[in-house]
């Protein structure tokens, strides 16, 4: 199961080498990846790890604080939900057209009020 995480506390290269070697020093964790931009660490899980667990880590190494996880590959959410998060209009393939009742959506029938 994967999981990814915002990270605080975030400034270099070292901090992103300090989380990583927290986190894979945690029971159950099996692969750490953490970016710097956007600040994410990326878990993959052999069975759910309580946040608080997470967070003890960090905290024994540093000012590190991780927040909001969502689910990931395994379908349980997907990263998915970062791309709905950004603000681009949804592309649709058709032009939007008004309702009209099935008795006017033909040329042939006439007008009823």
């Amino acid at each position: 199961m994967t999981h990814t995480y915002r990270v605080t506390g975030i400034s270099s290269n070292h901090s992103l080498e300090t989380v990583k070697k927290a986190l894979e020093q945690v029971h159950g964790v099996q692969s750490v990846k953490v970016t710097p931009d956007p600040p994410e660490a990326i878990l993959t899980m052999h069975h759910h790890i309580p946040d608080e667990t997470l967070n003890e880590a960090l905290a024994e190494v540093g000012e590190y604080r991780m927040h909001g996880a969502h689910a990931g590959e395994d379908g349980h959410g997907s990263h998915e939900r970062r791309r709905w998060a950004t603000k681009a209009p949804i592309r649709t393939t058709q032009a939007w057209k008004p309702y009209l009742p099935w008795w006017r959506q033909s040329a042939s029938l006439p007008d009823v009020p």
